[in-house]
């Protein structure tokens, strides 16, 4: 449902800010010095021996054996110092009033202003906490572009890596403003209202620039003519190339999901490499023999021409 709502949002969004840097790294502690070795004691229980000499006779005698003396107290070393650990901020307030709250640092692939990501999320509302929607709820995932989403989205993804978790909290401007949004008859988003979200990147469309082009930019829903080469992600077994024929020439429009996101934006002699998840591809079913159901593709793809 929230493609729906954002879709409608997509029209008044402006570009997202890039994500603050991370913090520098800390030092590395300083090495503690040694300690100091213990001073050698007398034996416990050892007597003493005193001797006395006359003109005449030399008489030696044992003094009783007096308590021990204890040995030193060895120094205690030096306790070493912990450097200060130095982390990325988890909590940010932007100056549009967006609010980014990281919840799990991600370890994959760092999503790009205007890309395309494959998220579970849950939205409820700032004022009274009561849930307008959820993916996890249906049990899916789902699949967009930044581009069409609400302006807290466009701004607020961008920087958040695979396997991350981040909350959003969305001021009315940068949401639905003064529309109100209904499921039915049932507001659900009233006027004005800020918003909270919680999302989860599960996977995201990767677009690797190999050599920017300095001809034409392609936009979006544009015919283009291209050589490409597809595989396998999983074992990189190809499955498709126009490489040694002619180019190929085809709308973008007519073209899978990761086309359409990941194609926009070169320009006529460049190459670009995508690593489309499933979900933007050919989805569960996969498109037989060649490429079986759940497959993520990688395409190696040269813009000769678009118009």
């Amino acid at each position: 449902m929230l493609i729906e709502l954002v879709v409608m949002a997509a029209l008044t969004q402006a570009n997202p800010s890039t994500p603050p840097a991370p913090a520098a790294a800390p030092a590395a502690p300083a090495k503690a010095p040694e300690a100091a070795k213990p001073a050698e004691a007398a034996k416990p229980g050892e007597p003493t021996t005193i001797t006395t000499t006359t003109t005449t006779t030399t008489t030696t005698t044992v003094a009783p054996p007096k308590t021990a003396v204890p040995p030193a107290k060895p120094a205690e070393p030096a306790k070493e110092e912990k450097a200060e650990k130095k982390t990325a901020p988890v909590f940010a307030k932007l100056p549009s009033g967006l609010e980014i709250e990281d919840l799990v640092v991600g370890t994959g692939y760092e999503v790009k202003a205007g890309g395309a990501v494959i998220a579970h999320y849950k939205g409820t509302l700032k004022s009274d906490g009561s849930e307008f929607d959820s993916s996890f709820k249906r049990g899916e995932p789902t699949g967009f572009p930044l581009t069409g989403v609400i302006k807290g989205w466009q701004e607020g993804v961008p920087g958040m890596k695979v396997g991350g978790k981040r909350k959003l909290t969305v001021p009315a401007a940068m949401a639905y403003g003064e529309r109100e949004i209904k499921n039915g008859d049932k507001v659900i988003i009233p006027k004005n209202s800020d918003l909270v979200f919680e999302i989860e990147i599960v996977n995201a469309l990767q677009i690797e620039d190999i050599k920017l082009g300095d001809g034409a930019e392609c936009k979006p829903g544009a015919t283009v003519k291209l050589h490409y080469t597809g595989t396998l992600k999983d074992g990189g077994k190809q499955f498709d190339s126009s490489v040694g024929g002619p180019p190929a020439e085809f709308p973008l429009g007519q073209l899978i999901r990761g086309w359409q996101f990941g194609v926009p934006g070169m320009k006529v002699g460049g190459k670009r490499k995508l690593t489309i998840p499933w979900q933007f591809g050919y989805g569960a079913a996969g498109s037989p023999p060649n490429i079986p159901g759940k497959a993520d593709l990688v395409f190696d793809i040269e813009l000769l021409d678009t118009k």
